[in-house]
């Protein structure tokens, strides 16, 4: 049941993470509304590390063995990739060699985005059949470990 309650991740694409335009770490005041120019291009860099690692569009993404979803931290120049299985070695080369302000890292997940998908799919079925179980009432977000960050309690 939990790899169908966690089947919701494949129906939520990786979202990049936007800067709080209320920050002032750094910069003195800002008025709202207003993002920090370096958070922005960070945000594309950290946008371009992430395709380059893939290598493919967004759409052919579940179809990369052992990708599990990716989340950027635009402010702190992070990206963090979910991984399902061994990381293969050009992808953990690509990351070692980050652009200068930009760090990467790899977290083991449960699932890859592939299956996560096909459990996606296999519920989606069972529901429209009507079968006894198969439905979710929501999505949450998680409250804190490694992993995907969303879930679907019951």
């Amino acid at each position: 049941m939990l790899l169908a309650w966690a089947a919701v991740l494949a129906l939520l694409p990786a979202a990049p993470a936007h800067a709080d335009s209320s920050s002032t770490a750094g910069t003195g005041h800002r008025r709202a509304g207003v993002v920090d120019p370096g958070v922005l291009r960070r945000q594309g860099e950290l946008e371009q590390l992430a395709d380059a690692v893939l290598g493919v569009s967004e759409g052919q993404r579940a179809y990369v063995p052992g990708y599990a979803g990716h989340a950027i931290d635009p402010e702190l120049g992070h990206l963090t990739l979910y991984w399902h299985g061994d990381v293969p070695e050009h992808v953990t080369d690509l990351l070692a060699h980050a652009p200068a302000g930009i760090a990467a890292t790899v977290r083991q997940a449960p699932y890859s985005l592939g299956r996560l998908r096909e459990a996606r799919d296999r519920l989606v079925a069972a529901a429209e059949r009507g079968e006894d179980g198969a439905v979710w009432k929501r999505t949450a977000r998680c409250g804190t470990g490694p992993g995907p960050p969303w879930t679907a309690p019951g």
